[in-house]
């Protein structure tokens, strides 16, 4: 069966792959729609370019080029893809066809965003003849939220690399970057806390660590920071409750002990090991 980027799933809803063969009688059309359907695409490429060879029509051309075209975005040879799809859509200009025009430029559009090129792909789709159809305007906003994930990641990436540098306060500008793309994200919160940690801002840390824990309750490395913010702070009278409300087993925070030397450092007062009998 046909491997498809979960992303991938979504436009093939958006996207009629009729279009390119609904005005085609020929028996070999209707054999490459079924085999695309059935996901034997390169064998449904592969009727297509011997059709393609034996026609003159240019109508006929840009349609069977935008269908190969296509094809090769769903098999994920995108250079491939361009070569058909911007033959077809250079065909469909010479003949002023508006329908094999839209359909190659949003096929190209969307060959861009498969393949994360952003801008080349929000060219394609802001285009004035294509801007205010529903695929386009689809594209436009699922391309402003990959943007933002993309934006999210390496903010990310970069607070951590900042984090292994010991460069917190860096790290901590990145994560909150991070945050205003996706201000529930456990993982981010969980990081920022930490290095808010690493900064002495303990009270800070435990707030923020606090807001990972209700966003994700079993990422337990979390649980793992309380512990240690709850230990800097003196707390004590608190350790017996981070370690009950974690939900985890007391042989994970024995294994913490074990391994884990800041762990150690800062709850050295605490007489952990009694909490954890």
């Amino acid at each position: 069966m046909l491997k498809i980027h979960p992303l991938k799933t979504l436009v093939l809803g958006l996207i009629l792959l009729s279009a390119s063969f609904s005005l085609y009688a020929q028996d070999d059309l209707k054999t490459a729609q079924a085999l695309f359907e059935a996901g034997n695409t390169k064998q449904g490429i592969a009727v297509l370019m011997d059709l393609l060879e034996d026609t003159e029509d240019t109508a006929t051309m840009a349609k069977i080029q935008g269908a190969i075209g296509w094809g090769f975005i769903l098999v994920d040879e995108f250079e491939k893809a361009q070569v058909y799809l911007e033959s077809s859509l250079n065909n469909g200009m010479k003949i002023n066809d508006q329908s094999i025009i839209l359909t190659a430029n949003n096929n190209l559009g969307i060959s861009s965003f498969l393949q994360n090129k952003i801008e080349e792909s929000r060219t394609y789709f802001s285009k004035d003849f294509v801007k205010d159809t529903p695929t386009a305007k689809t594209y436009l906003t699922l391309l402003e939220a990959k943007e933002n994930e993309i934006l999210r990641q390496a903010a990310i990436s970069s607070g951590v690399e900042h984090r292994h540098n010991k460069n917190f306060e860096d790290a901590i500008t990145q994560y909150d970057l991070a945050l205003k793309y996706k201000p529930d994200d456990s993982r981010t919160l969980e990081l920022k806390g930490y290095s808010l940690f690493r900064l002495a801002k303990y009270q800070a840390a435990k707030e923020t660590l606090l807001l990972a824990k209700d966003a994700d309750p079993s990422r337990k490395v979390i649980h793992l920071h309380l512990l240690k913010v709850t230990c800097a702070m003196g707390d004590y009278g608190n350790i017996k409750q981070v370690i009950n409300d974690s939900g985890l087993k007391h042989e994970v925070f024995m294994q913490w002990w074990e391994i884990d030397g800041e762990l150690k450092k800062v709850c050295a007062n605490a007489n952990l090991i009694d909490h954890l009998k």
